[in-house]
């Protein structure tokens, strides 16, 4: 399972990274917008499950719920 993971990790890292290379076949305008949307983007899409979980209401769990995770 170890395998699996890291590998399937290792190759979303490695696609994070190259997505950060411009492509040379595309006109894309500024270097330094598309830098910026594409930081700017990963820092809302990283940053937003922190905040639904800093905002999230006490009604949102289920108190008959048998749900028992990492067992």
């Amino acid at each position: 399972m170890w395998i699996v993971a890291g590998s399937g990790f290792i190759g979303s890292l490695i696609a994070l990274i190259f997505s950060f290379i411009p492509p040379a076949q595309i006109d894309i305008g500024s270097k330094t917008l598309y830098f910026g949307i594409l930081v700017s983007l990963t820092t809302i899409s990283c940053a937003l499950p922190f905040i639904v979980y800093k905002i999230k209401k006490p009604s949102w769990k289920d108190l008959n719920s048998d749900f028992v995770p990492f067992t």
